[in-house]
Parts: structure tokens; sequence; C-alpha cells
């Protein structure tokens, strides 16, 4: 069996185009393609005038008149390669002809000479004039999103200045191209710096940068195309309206809305945005029926926007208002004590439901007497009445709505006296809780008959002298008691009793830990996750919380969760100061964290854009 012999072979990169007084460098790159490995030699032979400056990796022999160097590469395996980067100086063009010559060559294991070849430079009589400053041009004067501009190098300084020059652009998006001319896509509108970076072979970098302002197109949406809400008189609700940007468009939506013709009813916020494509804002469209009579209310919304095919989209929206019928009235008399023929009575009508349609029909009717029906809007409505007779009498209050036939009705009786009569009290009663923990309560007294006349004395059986008593409880049974009279022999008592047990302990609320989870720049649509940990973990439950995103603390809520998660978007650009108070166990003094919030506008982004030049001298 016969070995195939080692096929070594040897090239030369590089390139040809040199300079006087300039380096030449190129590169030496052996290789085995035979049976098996070989011990390998390289070699390398330059003109005096052309002396080796560097080689990697260093030669094993270098002839000090720089005419011959050796590399001993040693075993090459089958399909191994390297390569020997070699420099030599160009020191005069005038002792050089049009070209320089460089032989190189390998030798195999036994000093054959395997393969050779020739780097020839061409050798420039003039030293190489450094480029100084480049400028370029653009194809359209307003380019668009998704239009194809062509960027062309226009002037380069100086105009002597040696090729072959290299460019580097780069377009502010994030893309970038060599060569000259160039061109590019943008994809949405915006002012872009495009920068291009030139160098020839002994100048640069240099560069030049131009804004290029691109222009695009939003395209808007607006769902559902029309509004419309019942409701009751006092009631309101709120519904939402999505403002879209098409994902396919190709610049950001300005909106504003305004409602026209301005109906009290009706609010609608936040009333300006700016929508990124394929995003959306969604406006709170709030009804509020308060007030109002029913009937049928219109008016419309007007969002107007950047996009120039629709710069102007209406939503109606209609409110109805429903006619909520009275289900019954509640007649009631404000004054306390006997009547008597002179007494100015108080009387209160109160209807229900309390959102009844407004006005409605009423009549009042005393002692079953005709009354003339009047229209009103007063709920409660009240009216006042002095008997001029003794005895037994009845006011009746009558009132209906919503085209209603009959009234509703309801009627008191009550007896009127002669002056100087005196109506003796014939019971009292203490009210209030019969059981608790130590603290401070309050106990209350009615009497019987309700026309018993006054004034009426109490006394307490701890001195105190009003109708109401306010007492201080520790643990214990307390026993209650209070007299009162009126007329000359009116006496009457009554007892009460409360258990007072010790109260469980209650672990307060020590401190709150309030962050937030997001990272990263904060926009004016970006959804902020605030968490707020309440210490310690065993604090009672509920606590009461109240958050303040900058604007004023909300109302007080309970919650049972901890740590408690919640949201909030800024519409407005800024910094805030988001604060989370939490207490429990009757505390007064609440305990707080507060976060700082920055939140930028889009557009707020800076991207810088430098050039990468990679030379080989």
């Amino acid at each position: 069996v016969t070995k195939q012999p080692p096929l070594l072979q040897i090239t030369s990169v590089y390139t040809p185009q040199v300079y006087a007084g300039q380096l030449a460098t190129f590169t030496l790159r052996y290789s085995n393609t035979g049976g098996y490995e070989n011990d390998v030699s390289i070699f390398s032979r330059f003109p005096i005038s052309a002396p080796l400056v560097s080689a990697v990796p260093a030669p094993a022999i270098s002839a000090t008149n720089g005419i011959t160097a050796l590399w001993r590469v040693g075993d090459l395996a089958n399909g191994a390669s390297g390569d020997v980067v070699v420099t030599v100086a160009i020191t005069d063009a005038v002792a050089y002809p049009d070209t320089l010559d460089v032989w190189s060559g390998i030798y195999d294991h036994v000093g054959a000479l395997a393969g050779v070849m020739t780097s020839t430079f061409e050798i420039q009589p003039s030293a190489c004039v450094s480029i100084t400053g480049v400028d370029f041009g653009w194809t359209s004067t307003s380019p668009t999103a998704g239009e194809v501009v062509t960027f062309t190098v226009s002037s380069i300084l100086p105009i002597t200045a040696t090729p072959p020059f290299t460019f580097q652009w780069g377009f502010g998006d994030g893309g970038s191209a060599w060569g000259d001319p160039v061109t590019h896509t943008y994809g949405f509108s915006d002012t872009y710096g495009v920068y291009i970076t030139a160098t020839n072979l002994c100048g640069g970098p240099v560069s030049m940068m131009h804004p290029i302002t691109v222009t695009g197109e939003p395209d808007v949406g607006v769902t559902p195309a029309a509004l419309s809400t019942a409701l009751d008189p006092d009631d309101a609700v709120t519904h939402p309206l999505t403002i879209t940007n098409a994902s396919t468009a190709t610049a950001n939506l300005a909106w504003g809305l305004a409602i026209t013709p301005t109906a009290g009813w009706l609010g609608a916020s936040p009333s300006t945005g700016t929508v990124v494509p394929g995003n959306d804002d969604t406006v709170d469209v709030a009804f509020d029926a308060a007030s109002m009579s029913p009937g049928v209310y219109t008016t419309t919304l007007e969002i107007d926007s950047n996009d120039p095919d629709q710069p102007l989209v209406r939503v109606p929206v209609t409110l109805t208002v429903n006619c909520v019928e009275v289900t019954s009235v509640t007649l009631s008399i404000t004054n306390t004590g006997t009547i008597y023929t002179d007494t100015v009575l108080y009387f209160s009508a109160d209807l229900a439901p309390d959102n009844a349609a407004k006005p409605y029909d009423y009549y009042v009717s005393v002692d079953g007497m005709p009354s003339l029906v009047l229209t009103d809007t007063a709920d409660p409505f009240v009216f006042t009445y002095t008997f001029a007779t003794t005895g037994t009498h009845t006011v009746e209050f009558g009132a209906r709505n919503c085209g209603m036939t009959a009234f509703v009705t309801d009627v008191i009786t009550l007896t009127v006296r002669e002056q100087g009569v005196c109506v003796d009290l014939t019971g009292v009663a203490i009210h209030g809780p019969s059981a608790g923990y130590p603290g401070f309560y309050t106990f209350t007294t009615t009497y019987d008959p309700p026309d018993a006349s006054t004034p009426i004395s109490y006394t307490w059986e701890n001195g105190d002298t009003a109708a109401t008593s306010v007492r201080s409880l520790s643990v214990g049974t307390h026993t209650l008691m209070v007299t009162a009279t009126n007329c000359t022999a009116a006496l009457v008592t009554d007892v009460h009793e409360i258990v007072i047990s010790a109260a469980p302990v209650c672990t307060e609320v020590t401190g709150v830990d309030l962050v937030i989870t997001n990272t990263g720049t904060i926009y004016t649509d970006t959804v902020l996750y605030f968490s707020a940990d309440i210490a310690p973990d065993d604090a009672d439950k509920p606590y009461t919380y109240t958050v303040d995103f900058g604007s004023g603390a909300s109302a007080p809520a309970l919650n049972f969760v901890d740590p408690f998660g919640f949201t909030n978007t800024f519409p407005i650009t800024g910094t805030y100061t988001v604060a989370f108070a939490a207490w429990n166990c009757g505390m007064t003094v609440p305990k707080t964290d507060t976060v700082t919030v920055t939140v930028q506008a889009y557009g707020d982004q800076h991207v810088i854009y430098l050039p990468l030049v990679m030379r080989n001298n």
C-alpha cells in the first residue's frame, strides 16, 4: 500500500496598492491536504530596500540584510493550515520600479521546495493624502415612513484625498450600511440623526451628521360608535370609550376630546392623549342623572386627531332618565311635647324611593277636607299647620308622579289640647347597648306619651340631669337608672343593665413598607404596580388604609390582604410622591410610607450612535 504524498500549498492575502513611506502587510497562508503529516518550513525573500518590520509568529531565521526570513512550522497534520502575517517597510518610492515583488515558498520535510508564490505590490510614488472631511445628501426632501431613501456622499475634503475610501452609515433608528450610495427605509415618523464615517488608507475616521425628519400617518379608531344608557334619577354610571392607533400606523396618534354641546350630565376623562401604533387609550365616560327630570338627553363626543384621513370622529351620546314612581310616603310631625290650639305644627313628608322622579303632584288634607292638587320637587316636603280647636285631628298627605292615577298616602292622627293643660308622663325608657368592652357609651331616653307636656326633668343614678347620659365603663356589670318628671305629680322610672367584658388584645400596625415593582423607565401609559407590606405580619385585620397618588388621599377602606398590591397610571409627565397609610386597633395616627415616581413622555428617549472603525495597518 502506497501512502498518498503530502500536498503542501502556500498563498498570500494582501492589499496590492501601497504608498512610499508606508507599511505593506501580507498574510502567508499554508496548508497540508495530503495523506499524512509533514515537517514544514516557510520562507519569504524581500528586496534589501523593503526590510522586514515585523512578523507574527516571529521567524526562526531572519537575515540582518532583510533578504530572507525562515519560519519552522514543524509537523503539519493532514488537513491543517496556518498563517504568517508579515509587514515590510516601503522606504523610498524613487528606489523602486512600479512594482515590488516578495517571493515566498514552503519546504517539506526533506527540504524540497513544495510550493512558491509571489506577492506583487503596486507602489504609488507620492504619499497618501488623508481624508479630513465628508458630507452627504439624500434624495427626498420630505421622506415618509415606508419610503426608500437614497443617501449619497456629496463631497470629500480635501478634493485631493487619496482613494480608495470606506463609508459607514448609521441611520439613527438602529440601522446601518456600508458603501456609497446606500438606501434605507424608515418605519416610523420621527426626526433621526444620520451619521456617515469615512476613512482612506492614511486618514480618518471623519464623520458628519444631519438630522432627517420622517413623516408618517396615524390611523385613528374609536369604539363604540355610539354610547347610550338609561338611569334612574340621581343614579350614575361610567362607560369606556376606546381610542386606538392601528398597528399599521406610521406615526403616534395625538387626540383631544370635547363634549358638544356641553352637557352637565356627561363627563369624560382623560380629554387628551397620545397613542403609539398598535396601542389604545381608554376614556371613562361618566353619566350622572343627579337632580334630572325624566326624559331623553343627547349630546356628542367629538374626537379630533392628527389622522389626516379622519381628523374628526363624532360619537353620539344618549342618556334616558327613567321615571321612577313614588312607592310610599312617610308623614311625620317634628314638634315634641303637648300640642295646643295655638301651636304651629311642622310636618315632613318623605317620599320613597329617594330617587323618585320629580316633580310630583301632592295634596294635604286636614280632617278629611278636600285639598288642591299642587306640584313640587322637594323631598322631603315640609309644611306647617295650626289647629284652632281642641280634639283629635287627622292630617293626610298624598303624592303621585309618572302619570300615576292614584295617590300614595300617609295619615297622622294627633290630639290638640286647651292652653294650660298638662299631659302627664306615663313612662320612660333607657336605650343603649347591653354588653361591650371597656370604653365610653352613650345612653338615650324616650318617654310616653309622645305628647307629654314639657319641660321634662331627668335624674340619673350618677347625678346626670339630661335626657342623655355618657358613661366611661370598666369591666363589670353596671346598672343604670333614670327618673323623669313633668307635671305636678308625674314621676316615672326605668332601669338598664350593661355587662362590660375585658377587650381582646389587638396587635397594632407598627410600620408600612411601600415599593414599586416596575423596572426601567416609566412613561405616561405605564401601568405601575405597587406593593404595601404591613408590619408586623400578625397585625390584626382588617386594617384601614388610604392611598394618595399626589392629588389627595383616597377614602378610607378596610382590607384583609397583606402585602396589598395596587396599580396606577399617570397620564401627565412629572415627579409624583405616592403615599400609603394604614392603621387598626383604634389607632389615631396611621403608619405611612412613600415612594417617588418620575414619569416621562414618549419621545424622551435619546439614542447615540457611535461609529466603529476597524483598520488593518
